[in-house]
């Protein structure tokens, strides 16, 4: 039975290669390898041959290496492969960073964020903590896509959300859906908003309350008005003021006569009256 080696023209007319992914090319080397099987291409050389002849042009500068020792080497095809995907390929701790990093969900339907999300984590979704990747996926939703789903979260695989979510953004408006997954940063400008009005707002009614106690708080009297203030008679100014001029009558029956309307005793006005005196 011939060797594939000397076939190499017939394997190429029947492999069929997908599209390179450089965000996942280990998931197009695991189809490359499947369409292998299928042609029943063994040979490492001629599976080198058709690898590179798939690979995109910025990315054969990569590999210059792998490509100029291929005819040397025992391993040709795998040595293509593991230096592929140690250039494009992102390390763990990139990709998780990406992967929580994440805007929300934009434009993009729930199924088609999650499988992004797959992708994203490539050969490492399978050891990913699926609760973990099922929390990041759900943060990512829109706030009214999060309120539906909420109490049957819990109980569901992400694929599940993903298809309910789908459901749910179908029958709501996509401009409500947006503006949903933007509420909380409008909240947070009103907020602030409101806080610096409230602080503006007292700032004015202490600076109104301290004009009005200023204004009723009795004020001091000036140097010049304590100056020409006028002055309370004395005891003694009093007494030298209503000091009668006639003996034994007092002040008021001294100037007044008959028509003093009082009268301070001593006095002997009224004796004197009697004896027609006055």
């Amino acid at each position: 039975m011939p060797d594939d080696d000397n076939l190499p023209t017939a394997a190429a007319v029947t492999l069929r290669a997908p599209p390179f992914s450089p965000l996942n090319p280990s998931m197009w080397f695991a189809v490359l390898e499947c369409g292998f099987k299928a042609s029943k291409i063994t040979n490492k050389l001629t599976q080198f041959t058709h690898a590179a002849s798939f690979l995109p042009l910025d990315v054969l500068p990569q590999v210059a290496d792998v490509i100029s020792t291929a005819a040397t080497s025992a391993t040709p095809y795998e040595d293509l492969k593991k230096c592929v995907l140690s250039s494009l390929q992102s390390s763990t701790a990139t990709r998780l960073k990406e992967l929580f990093s994440k805007d929300e969900l934009g434009d993009e339907k729930p199924t088609d964020l999650l499988r992004r999300m797959k992708l994203l984590l490539g050969d490492k979704y399978s050891t990913f903590d699926p609760e973990l990747f099922k929390q990041l996926f759900y943060q990512r939703l829109p706030t009214a896509t999060q309120n539906v789903l909420f109490c049957i979260k819990d109980n569901l695989a992400p694929d599940a959300i993903a298809k309910l979510a789908d459901d749910f953004v179908a029958t709501v408006p996509t401009q409500h859906v947006s503006s949903v997954s933007s509420a909380s940063t409008q909240d947070n400008t009103q907020l602030a908003l409101l806080t610096q009005l409230v602080s503006q707002l007292s700032t004015e009614v202490t600076s109104l309350k301290r004009q009005m106690q200023d204004h009723q708080r009795p004020r001091s009297s000036t140097p010049q008005q304590r100056q020409y203030r006028p002055r309370s008679p004395t005891p003694q100014r009093r007494q030298q003021r209503f000091r009668s001029r006639s003996p034994g009558l007092c002040w008021y029956h001294d100037n007044f006569g008959s028509k003093a309307s009082k009268c301070d005793p001593p006095c002997s006005y009224a004796a004197s009256n009697e004896k027609g005196e006055y």
